[in-house]
């Protein structure tokens, strides 16, 4: 880094060599002879800085020395990093030194960096980047390279929305009273955009509304909706001109950052009086076991701190706008400039430090270290300030791994960072990125491996599977169309009554009731009443007030639903006014504050904690333990009864007359109010007793006089279909998907059995608890639950239907025969549909050699067929797995443009690909050959595009 100082008519050699050796190893120390005085080295040292390090190795001392030395006797030296408005803090940050006793052996001891022991469970890079995950998601990111939101034209398409503002990442549209905010895949950094990268715009967007939903006990914030992926509404605020840049560690790799303005010499920056290094005279006893220079007495400077150490307080270093680029500003020239009011600043500092401290305990609780962020605040036209633009995404953060961070900072390593960093670095060695006209192209590995890490990191937070979006519909056309549709429902004062939603995936709205003063989107399950839902309804009905029911399909989510709750995308939604409200209890309370008739929480705070308390018992322990009994069986189901009415039980102490509001129903009996239905249904369909008479007689009281209540008994469903409903889904309970030939397979073998069944249709980018509940191993559908017990692959399942339900068998009798049927069921899954996939993924030669195994292996089938089909004249086993074959090989052959089953070659296979699909009970479970069709050709391009960027 620097030379070394010493006295010219010195005639210690080796003390001399030894000082060269150790400040040609050690960056962070210089030494100098005492001849000379301190402050003749200071401006010497700072010009060393720019020089590079000599590459002898030490004889004792090395790079992981240094780190520790300064770890031990340093990190818990530095001072408060963020005084509020007084900047001139000196103190020594040199540790105390007796000569008789101090050893350069004390350098070696290692210092903890205070950071908790995270499990082996938590985030890693090695996981990042070696899991089946990161593989799915890669192939889109490849299939979407030339799909990306670079540019929008909203103003042009939306009729509403009056002027554009091109930002570095987000285009914001003037909509009178709101401003609409595109997030775009545009990557910044240096001032400038570097690339465009697949769903970064869906990652921020969805990151920012977790935060902006999880930081509210902090700050409110300006977004009124999020009508798209990548797309947020927002009140119109004064936005204050300075970006509020919170940082926790000594690092960063642009003009601006603290280890950039750290290293090349500041020591005051934006108002922070960072550690200086400092001069300390040792005699010679310090070095008397590694030297023979008698009576000589050093000098060591140490540099403050050191790059990705961590500070002792997070430290404030706002930034206000050049014409291109960000400038440093203290507080005080905030003030004098005018930029902020004093209390405006003191205000937004606090809120500020706040956001970065939770979001620092957060992300650490999920295995991450938020190591800086910035920050954007405005101020409403009531004088409120809230937060605006984004929160914590990996656009506005730097985020490092954990784990690894401690031991990597002691080897003077880098840390493991999941944001944009390394991409920052890449530009920085093939270019000057803030003064190249003409930037290189970002190679497309690091821009897929950037999207995948934006991805990873809003999973690794939001605890939530990132939704892929369906690329059938441009990414513009979409965001229109969301946009007009959220803006006139907040100026019309309606919401969602336009005619194109007026059906929602063949779900009629129904239960319309309009107001001319309140609008209120609400969806429910299709096929059956949520009780969620319920409660809110009745909350509604006690206070008067007339609102829009809409009835949502819960295992197709309406665009509309993922809108309005991005986070949880669950039901109940109530929106009012344009803004959405979401878990059931919560806009229970809302309806309570917002209109003050019929009263449904109790005045006194004591009373109202108290009901609180008894809504959430309710629901975390009664209900939950009502439901192990509705899904157990055996002596898991004995003990759930005996935890359910240890739990109702204990609901019957907070009852305080008739109700739990007295003698008229209140907050506890309208969130309770469903379970006494659920209950008894439960006991009927398990054949168990939870709530007696003479065991529990208050509450037995209790669950006939609140379904009594007429205002609550209307808004019930249909005893009867419930019970249905509710038989059907504990017998026997099927999870598929609409265009899996595995699922169809299974409803087929139920179909031929005359078997009813309750069906759900899984949203695989999104997998509900249930699947994951009953597929714990491969997580995949179909899944068959019949009386509680799940099981999975779809030729197992097809084996138990025809063992349990003995008509119309499946399988011969023989067992050679059975044994038979089961391979060529097997020989069609892993060799015909194996070798008919890479036909439909493949192209050039690749898929020309998968064309001509696909032919061969057919022709082999072929083989197995014993009539018109493979169980004789009528349908077998081998029939029902292999059924969908055709229509898929026939959709394969359409899309890729190739011909694998002719009646030249393949005469009876042929004739069976006819025959099999006119086959009534077979065909009416098809799923509709045009949608299908536009499925298949859908994924036959990304397939054939990821195959094309990997191989380019």
């Amino acid at each position: 880094m620097g030379g070394v100082g010493h006295h010219p008519t010195s005639g210690c050699t080796e003390s001399h060599s030894y000082i060269k050796w150790l400040s040609a190893g050690l960056s962070n120390f210089k030494m100098y002879s005492t001849d000379h005085s301190p402050q003749q080295y200071t401006t010497s040292y700072f010009k060393s800085q720019r020089r590079e390090a000599r590459e002898e190795k030490p004889p004792i001392c090395d790079k992981q020395s240094e780190r520790q030395f300064l770890t031990n006797n340093m990190s818990q030296s530095i001072p408060s990093l963020n005084p509020h408005k007084t900047f001139s803090t000196k103190t020594s940050l040199l540790p105390s030194f007796n000569p008789a006793t101090t050893h350069l052996s004390k350098l070696k001891t290692k210092t903890k960096m205070n950071l908790p022991i995270l499990s082996s469970q938590k985030p890693s890079l090695d996981l990042l980047a070696n899991t089946d995950h990161r593989e799915d998601v890669f192939r889109a990111i490849k299939g979407s390279l030339s799909n990306c939101l670079s540019e929008t034209n909203l103003h042009k398409t939306v009729p509403a929305l009056k002027s554009k503002t091109r930002g570095k990442v987000r285009d914001v549209y003037d909509g009178g009273d709101y401003l609409v905010m595109v997030t775009t895949d545009r990557q910044s950094a240096f001032d400038r955009v570097l690339a465009s990268i697949p769903f970064k715009g869906q990652v921020l967007n969805e990151t920012s509304l977790w935060w902006f939903d999880k930081t509210l006990h902090i700050t409110p914030n300006a977004v009124v909706s999020s009508p798209d992926k990548n797309v947020t509404i927002a009140k119109k605020c004064s936005v204050f001109p300075v970006e509020f840049v919170v940082r926790g560690f000594v690092t960063g790799s642009t003009d601006t950052s603290l280890w950039t303005v750290y290293k090349n010499g500041v020591r005051n920056y934006c108002g922070n009086a960072l550690p200086d290094g400092e001069f300390c005279s040792l005699i010679n006893l310090v070095f008397l076991t590694a030297i023979s220079c008698p009576s000589k007495f050093m000098l060591i400077y140490i540099i403050g701190m050191v790059k990705n150490q961590k500070l002792s307080a997070n430290i404030l270093t706002p930034t206000t706008k050049a014409v291109d680029h960000d400038v440093p500003v203290t507080p005080d020239e905030i003030i004098e400039r005018s930029l902020m009011t004093p209390d405006e600043y003191d205000e937004v500092r606090a809120k500020a430090l706040s956001l970065f401290e939770y979001g620092q305990r957060v992300a650490l609780e999920h295995g991450l270290l938020l190591v800086d962020t910035k920050y954007e605040f405005g101020k409403g036209s009531d004088g409120t300030i809230y937060l605006i633009d984004e929160v914590h995404t990996p656009d506005s953060s730097r985020y490092w791994i954990a784990n690894s961070y401690e031991e990597r900072f002691q080897n003077g390593l880098e840390p493991e960072n999941v944001d944009k960093e390394f991409l920052r670095l890449w530009f920085k060695d093939h270019c000057n990125p803030y003064e190249d006209k003409v930037l290189p192209d970002a190679p497309e590995e690091l821009v897929c491996e950037l999207a995948w890490r934006y991805i990873f990191l809003y999973e690794t937070i939001t605890k939530s599977k990132f939704e892929v979006p369906v690329a059938e519909e441009p990414i513009h056309d979409r965001i229109s169309q969301n946009v007009s549709l959220a803006l006139s429902s907040l100026v019309s004062g309606f919401v969602f009554g336009a005619p194109p939603f007026q059906k929602m995936l063949g779900e009629v709205f129904d239960n319309w009731e309009l107001s001319n003063e309140l609008s209120i989107y609400f969806p429910s399950v299709k096929s059956s009443d949520s009780s969620l839902q319920g409660r809110v309804e009745w909350a509604l009905k006690i206070k008067g007030i007339e609102y829009e029911y809409i009835h949502e399909d819960l295992p197709n989510k309406s665009d509309m639903l993922l809108q309005y709750n991005p986070v949880h995308k669950k039901i109940p939604v109530l929106v009012h006014d344009g803004k959405p409200l979401a878990e059931s209890l919560v806009i229970i309370e809302y309806i309570d504050e917002t209109w003050k008739e019929n009263p449904i929480l109790p005045e006194d705070p004591y009373e109202k904690a108290m009901a609180r308390f008894w809504a959430k018992f309710a629901d975390e322990k009664c209900v939950a333990s009502v439901f192990s009994v509705f899904s157990k069986v055996g002596e898991e189901l004995d003990k759930a009864v005996k935890e359910a009415r240890e739990n109702l039980k204990t609901l019957e102490m907070g009852l305080k007359g008739k109700f739990f509001g007295g003698e008229t129903i209140g907050f506890v009996d309208i969130a309770a109010g469903w379970i006494p239905l659920w209950t008894r249904i439960t006991e009927e369909v398990v054949g168990v007793e939870l709530v007696d008479e003479e065991s529990m007689p208050l509450i037995s009281a209790w669950f006939r006089d609140v379904l009594d209540v007429e205002v609550l008994k209307e808004r019930l469903p249909p005893r009867d279909k419930l019970l249905a409903h509710n038989k059907g889904f504990r017998e026997l309970l099927l999870l598929g998907y609409w265009c899996s030939p595995f699922a169809l397979r299974v409803e087929w073998a139920l179909k031929i059995k005359g078997i009813e069944y309750e069906y759900i249709n899984e949203d695989l980018t999104n997998k509900s608890d249930m699947l994951l509940q009953y597929n714990p191993i491969h997580k995949k559908i179909p899944v068959l639950v019949h009386n509680g017990k799940p099981l999975a692959e779809s030729l197992v399942i097809i084996e138990y239907i025809d063992e349990t339900w003995k008509e119309n068998p499946i399988l011969p009798e023989d067992p050679y025969e059975k044994a038979t049927a089961r391979f060529w069921a097997k020989f069609a899954d892993e060799k015909c549909v194996a070798s008919a996939s890479s036909v439909f993924s493949k192209v050039g030669e690749e898929q020309e050699k998968a064309v001509k195994e696909t032919q061969n292996n057919l022709k082999t089938l072929e083989m197995g067929l014993k009539g018109k089909f493979f169980g004789g004249e009528r349908i077998g086993f081998v029939d029902v797995a292999a059924g969908w074959i055709p229509l898929w090989i026939r959709i394969t052959e359409e899309i890729v443009g190739v011909e694998l089953v002719d009646e030249e070659s393949m005469p009876l296979l042929s004739a069976w690909f006819r025959d099999v699909l006119d086959v009534e009970i077979l065909k009416e479970r098809l799923p509709p050959r045009d949608k299908l069709l536009a499925h298949c050709k859908s994924s036959r391009e990304k397939l054939v595009a990821a195959t094309t960027a990997a191989s380019t």
